[in-house]
């Protein structure tokens, strides 16, 4: 059986959420994708109620609570600093062309 990975890497850098010594994952609450502006819908004078016309799903929020676990201050402060750059890192791949 193999153990299950919760990571966030850009290929060089590695934080775990899942191991001791960094951020330990302590609560999650997954969502479902909600449609773009409600779904587009139709409806006419003539009859009662409307139609679904069409869906795009629009992105997946998920909320992920971390508990933090260091040794000491200089530790936590690197810890959050490389786990900062990595969320900047993921932003700037789908804004930069």
């Amino acid at each position: 059986m193999s153990n299950a990975i919760l990571a966030i890497t850009d290929g060089t850098t590695r934080i775990s959420f899942l191991e001791e010594g960094g951020f330990l994952l302590k609560g999650w609450q997954p969502t479902t994708a909600p449609w773009k502006a409600g779904g587009y819908w139709s409806q006419s004078a003539l009859s009662t109620g409307r139609r679904l016309r069409t869906v795009k799903y629009d992105n997946i929020v998920d909320v992920f609570t971390l508990d933090i676990a260091q040794c000491g201050q200089d530790e936590l402060i690197e810890s959050v600093n490389a786990l900062m750059e990595l969320l900047e890192k993921a932003a700037a791949y789908w804004t930069e062309g």
